[in-house]
């Protein structure tokens, strides 16, 4: 039994390898959008931290393109009662292109023990924000820590034709996971679901609203705030979709039963 559970982890762990060997570290970071970084000069700027829930979070200079590290909870929280500059407990961050591939993004992390990079576009803007723990959770799967809640799944089958999906799943996933094409080239710059959806329609939809890829699936929008759709309701094209009987939950960690994987 021992050894079935360290086989399956082992083949799990080496196949998420070889797909992080495919990743840029566009396609695995935190989206510009959903960053939460905190000015260096605010005054409430370690009470702020506090609050957040985050273990490490970005601060910037002026705007949030200019971020010039990161402040650690445990840093503040083993200074409490001190009296302390804000500035000696930044940690520095690397700067990386969003070209680059994943698994080199975690060698460099490695050796330099920077762990946490802004990914830059091609004008030198923030486009995104990757930990070490989020390339270490796309090998192993989801790390949980103390501020952790407990997660929904991003992809559920909520009936024989309807699959409910978190709009920031990755296109890449919903696409391995349930046997679709959705994404003509890797040359179309959305990579999650909401942003494939804004790039069909061009604007925030509204909750209901359904629209029909030119795969034969519809979305409908299920729920979204007033910058980016948060959830949706996938209805496959059955036809390419006969083939699978069985839908299953799946969950951000890319587990994936072998009857559904691509």
């Amino acid at each position: 039994m021992a050894e079935n559970v360290l086989h399956f982890g082992s083949s799990h762990i080496m196949n998420n390898l070889v797909r992080l060997d495919e990743c840029s570290v566009k396609d695995i970071m935190v989206q510009r959008s959903e960053i939460l970084a905190l000015g260096i000069d605010d005054g409430d700027l370690l009470a702020k931290v506090l609050r957040s829930q985050h273990t490490r979070v970005p601060v910037y200079k002026d705007n949030i393109d200019n971020i010039v590290g990161f402040i650690h909870i445990k840093d503040i929280t083993s200074k409490e009662g001190l009296d302390f500059n804000v500035k000696s407990i930044i940690h520095n961050v690397m700067y990386v292109p969003h070209s680059m591939k994943a698994v080199n993004l975690f060698v460099k992390m490695q050796s330099s023990r920077v762990h946490m990079a802004i990914v830059l576009d091609e004008y030198g803007s923030t486009d995104g924000l990757v930990t070490m723990a989020d390339i270490i959770e796309e090998i192993v799967g989801d790390i949980e820590d103390e501020h952790d809640v407990p997660s929904i799944p991003d992809i559920v089958n909520i009936s024989n034709d309807k699959i409910e999906v978190n709009a920031r799943v990755l296109v890449r996933t919903l696409e391995q996971s349930l046997g679709i094409s959705l994404k003509d080239s890797e040359e179309e710059e959305y990579v999650t679901v909401g942003g494939l959806i804004l790039a069909m329609v061009g604007r925030v939809p509204v909750v209901d609203e359904v629209f029909n890829h030119k795969s034969g699936a519809s979305f409908l929008v299920k729920e979204v705030d007033n910058r980016s759709i948060l959830e949706i309701i996938l209805i496959p094209d059955l036809l390419s979709f006969s083939d699978r009987t069985t839908l299953y939950p799946i969950d951000k960690a890319f587990t994936l039963p072998s009857t559904i994987r691509a």
